[in-house]
């Protein structure tokens, strides 16, 4: 950070000045550096370095007089200068308007004018010759000065300014997160996981390729004509350009997801052969030929634990010639191995469909949330590591995850385990589907120790145990899972009181530091020099200290500490400490619990997608096919179809796809970024031209 004083004759400005250090092989992630100079220069060539830092933008002004009204400051007499001549521009330029005059739009931004252009400019406005030549005269006499500038580093203790170094592409992620809170000067910056995570969350709740595509379409448009559309004005229109790439990628990545669930405008697509196959006679036409979707049955159950190669060239889901009416019973439905990529394609058309569906994207979402949260109690851990807080490490981040992933890490492990384990197609009759635990109330007893002999009761007599691994009793299962309870317990202690009982240590070296200095003070040692050396160099919100030193905690020097203040610990006591740790203790608990079905909703939005579609599908487009014979057909399939694609448009992609980018933004806001961002820094405004004129954005 910088400060930055002005001298003209006895008199002198004083505005502090924060400079971010350039440096074109710093990436999105890093910080910028911000240092704190002092710059002293005579009152002309002052004026042109501000004129040259303006057309930079690269540092930040602070007023260190504050206090002062606009009439006692030196420069109030300018600014109402300017401050007339940009109402006589403005008058000028309505007219223009009025008249239908076609103003040419710069295509670069003009150079700051110099003071005696100032004066020209004012002249030309309102003819006023004689503050012309006065200035004129004023500038020639100063010109003669010959003092040199010179510049010196500052040394703060305050907090400074966030600054992140982004370009078009990148420049809207980081306002989803700037939305959220500005990052603590050299806080990890969740902007660059942004870029992956949110368009993924998102087409994991809007995975459907057909309307993914109309979104990608819709997205690479407005990257690929972005000089012209960056001139069309409008709110709304403003806030959907500026997110082009985010909307680009959530297309993308729904496209992929609408591979993985093989849907597309809500019917299925089949690529590489469904994995199943129809082997069920015809009820009534023994030993006649029977073709998928014809005869007197309705629905059939297609069992997997028998492969249909025992029928000799019978591996096609083609139309079969059965030789009597028992050769059926001998052919299976399965080829054994699963489809491969995504979901099956067959299951779209099945009847237990939302039953096969929903179990599996409930497990996917909790398992997504799982690794989702984690990663973010990881990342916190990146922010104690780099400013030095081993501390921290000990009694924040080991509790939360031992509290984390012995319960929430243990569920979603039971899942892979389910989904392994259990099938239909098992030969063993307790590892069918039917014997399979319900995870939730595995869960459930073990959370509350319950083991009793009701609880543990299998599903039905054929059913060994409802234990999923170790011996049928259950022995080594209840076992782990106690040991799990336990330790997620014995971390809550830790988490509430290690941070508070810290502090207090802290304190007492602290404090007991003070009196061996007021002890030495007191019989006049000379090593701690005048006591008047030691004050402020400026008492102002920077808190600068003298002698060119600085409080350096437990952290990198010249660093500020997001979580640890230099001066919070002078002001904190022991009881707001032991109270703010006690929220947020109870907060992570609870947190660990409802932002883990808080991930459900990526189910929920997914279900309410892709039946919205269908019901479209069925009741409007479908109907359209079938409502008139011949020719006729045309028109009600013209008229449907409109409906069709309206409905489509406004309803599945406009409002659905809000819908899922504020679930999103959700899921990053309060489940993700609460786990490591704090969000309490300060904004980085560079001193610019621009941002006068333009009211140009922080890039």
């Amino acid at each position: 950070m910088q400060q930055f004083t002005l001298f003209k004759s006895t008199q002198k400005k004083n505005v502090n000045l924060i400079e971010k250090r350039h440096d074109e092989n710093v990436d999105f992630q890093e910080r910028e550096d911000q240092l704190v100079p002092a710059l002293f220069a005579e009152y002309e060539s002052a004026y042109r370095c501000m004129s040259e830092l303006g057309e930079l933008g690269c540092v930040e002004f602070r007023d260190l007089n504050s206090e002062a009204t606009a009439f006692q400051r030196t420069f109030s007499a300018e600014v109402t200068r300017c401050n007339e001549m940009e109402r006589k521009l403005r008058y000028l330029e309505g007219q223009i308007v009025k008249e239908d005059i076609k103003i040419e739009e710069l295509l670069d931004m003009p150079a700051a004018p110099l003071p005696k252009e100032m004066v020209d400019l004012e002249a030309a406005l309102d003819k006023m010759e004689s503050e012309l030549r006065e200035i004129n005269v004023n500038a020639e006499e100063a010109s003669d000065s010959a003092f040199p500038p010179i510049l010196n580093e500052l040394p703060t203790n305050a907090k400074p300014p966030t600054y992140f170094r982004t370009n078009k592409f990148t420049h809207g992620f980081q306002a989803l997160v700037n939305a959220y809170g500005i990052a603590n000067y050299r806080e990890v910056n969740p902007g660059l996981y942004t870029i992956i995570t949110f368009p993924f969350l998102f087409a994991v709740m809007f995975g459907d390729g057909g309307h993914a595509l109309i979104v990608t379409m819709f997205a690479s448009w407005m990257c690929l004509n972005e000089e012209k559309l960056s001139k069309v004005k409008g709110e709304v229109f403003g806030i959907i350009f500026g997110g082009r790439y985010i909307i680009l990628l959530m297309g993308i990545f729904s496209i992929y997801t609408g591979f993985i669930y093989h849907v597309f405008f809500a019917k299925a697509f089949n690529i590489f052969g469904s994995a199943w196959v129809v082997n069920y006679r015809s009820e009534g036409r023994p030993g006649e030929e029977y073709l998928i979707g014809e005869g007197s049955m309705e629905s059939a159950m297609l069992v997997p634990d028998r492969h249909y190669d025992v029928c000799p060239n019978r591996t096609t889901s083609k139309a079969y010639n059965f030789d009597n009416a028992t050769d059926f019973q001998s052919c299976g439905h399965y080829r054994q191995y699963p489809y491969p990529f995504g979901v099956d394609p067959v299951w779209v058309i099945a009847e237990n469909k939302i039953v096969f569906l929903n179990s599996y994207k409930m497990k996917l979402s909790i398992i997504l949330g799982v690794f989702h949260m984690s990663f973010g109690v990881f990342l916190n851990l990146w922010n104690f590591t780099y400013f030095k807080r081993r501390v921290s490490i000990l009694l924040e981040f080991l509790p939360r995850i031992l509290f984390f992933w012995p319960l929430f890490g243990y569920m979603m492990s039971l899942m892979f385990l389910k989904w392994v384990k259990y099938g239909a197609n098992k030969e063993e009759r307790e590892l069918k589907s039917d014997c399979a635990p319900s995870i939730l109330i595995t869960f459930i007893n073990m959370m509350l120790l319950s083991y009793s002999e009701e609880k543990t009761r299998p599903p039905n007599e054929e059913c060994k145990t409802v234990f999923m691994f170790g011996d049928d009793e259950g022995v080594t299962q209840k076992t782990l899972q106690i040991a799990f309870v336990l330790i997620a317990v014995l971390s809550v202690p830790v988490l509430l009181f290690g941070t508070p009982i810290q502090f207090k240590m802290k304190m007492n070296r602290m404090n007991k530091a003070k009196n061996n200095y007021s002890h030495s003070g007191s019989l006049g040692s000379s090593g701690h020099g005048d006591p008047a050396d030691r004050e402020p160099i400026v008492n102002s919100t920077l808190h600068v200290e003298s002698g060119g030193k600085h409080d350096v905690h437990d952290g990198h020097s010249g660093d500020y500490d997001q979580n640890q203040g230099s001066n919070d610990d002078e002001h904190n006591t022991f009881g707001d400490v032991m109270i703010y740790q006690a929220i947020h203790t109870i907060e992570y608990v609870l947190e660990c619990i409802s932002h883990t079905a808080s991930y459900l909703r990526l189910w929920a939005l997914s279900l309410a997608h892709s039946q919205l579609s269908e019901v479209l599908w069925f009741m409007v487009l479908r109907i359209g096919f079938k409502a008139l014979p011949g020719y006729l057909g045309s028109i009600s399939i013209f008229l449907t179809f409109a409906f069709w694609a309206g409905a489509t448009v406004s309803i599945l992609i406009a409002m659905e796809g809000m819908s899922a980018f504020l679930h999103t933004l959700r899921l990053h806001w309060v489940e993700f970024q609460s786990k490591f961002y704090k969000g309490e820094g300060v904004k980085f405004h560079a001193f610019h031209f621009k941002r006068v004129t333009d009211d140009a954005k922080d890039d």
